[in-house]
């Protein structure tokens, strides 16, 4: 597989437009940032990621490196690290001078602006070793682990793969009657999401919050914060914390549900914090079939 970098600068007047072209296959690195996930880690397999990408160690063997995590064993609590960052490329390593060379992986593995950097990392006084890649800006990269996180913004919980709230009409048998309430429960709970945002390891707590109800035949219900509930012996319809809908004419319906999370996240570990807005999932229209019942005088009945 070849992949291909095009760039055109502006030199003197006359474009200029440079061409390279390099196997994918040249360096484990790139494949690494673009699954964004360390091998064999199921858990970052899972992660989304909302901007930006991020590897842990088995990105690759990058020069100057061992290819050890720096710091194996030696726990979350130890001291902080000396960390360099160097563009992912062919040529660079962490004994790099600032005039990095650029390569056709370093831009593909990331959204623009950011490239591709291995990190590099050790306690004060080792030698440093590679640690896991990076997407970063060159601001970001100069900065190290200090660089400052951008955010999580609602438009990012909204890129969440949030699931739609269960659907449960109740009598179930795909069919309600004019005149009869019918019975209707959303079925949601509370998860936790990982993400990542601009390199930053983020876990998203999704909360729902309320719920809204479209009929199919004009009417919607909600927002509720009520979900409904199960109809069960003696609750009759209509009773205090139900959602019902009585339908007026007959034919053919969808039902949709549509369900309200808000949001929380925390960085690297940090405490939970809240997420300006809200995000709405629709689940997909649960068909229904609305029948009229009438009255009729039937020969030969009998009373029981």
């Amino acid at each position: 597989m070849i992949t291909a970098l095009r760039r055109t600068t502006r030199r003197a007047g006359a474009a200029l437009v440079l061409v390279v072209l390099l196997a994918a296959t040249s360096s484990p690195a790139t494949a690494a940032a673009k699954t964004c996930g360390g091998v064999g880690s199921a858990a970052k397999e899972a992660t989304v990621h909302v901007r930006g990408c991020l590897s842990g160690p088995g990105g690759g063997q990058a020069p100057g490196s061992s290819g050890e995590p720096a710091g194996a064993g030696s726990g979350a609590t130890g001291p902080r690290p000396v960390v360099k960052y160097v563009i992912a490329c062919p040529g660079n390593s962490v004994d790099t001078p600032a005039e990095a060379v650029m390569c056709a992986q370093a831009v593909a593995a990331c959204d623009p602006p950011r490239l591709l950097h291995w990190r590099y990392a050790a306690p004060a006084g080792q030698a440093l070793r590679l640690d896991g890649t990076r997407c970063l800006t060159g601001a970001e990269a100069a900065a190290g682990d200090g660089a400052a996180f951008p955010g999580f913004t609602v438009e990012d919980l909204r890129r969440l793969p949030l699931p739609p709230g269960g659907v449960v009409l109740e009598p179930g048998n795909g069919y309600a009657l004019t005149g009869v309430p019918l019975n209707a429960v959303a079925e949601a709970a509370a998860l936790v999401l990982p993400a990542d945002v601009a390199g930053f390891a983020v876990q998203v707590r999704a909360t729902p919050v309320s719920y809204a109800w479209d009929f199919g035949d004009g009417t919607v219900l909600g927002p509720t914060a009520d979900p409904g509930q199960r109809w069960a012996p003696g609750r009759g319809g209509g009773a205090a914390g139900g959602v019902q809908h009585t339908y007026l004419a007959g034919g053919a319906v969808g039902v949709v549900l549509t369900t309200t999370y808000a949001g929380e996240f925390s960085v690297d570990g940090g405490a939970f914090q809240p997420v300006v807005g809200t995000a709405e999932v629709a689940s997909p229209a649960v068909p229904l079939d609305v029948l009229e019942g009438r009255g009729a005088l039937v020969a030969g009945a009998t009373r029981r």
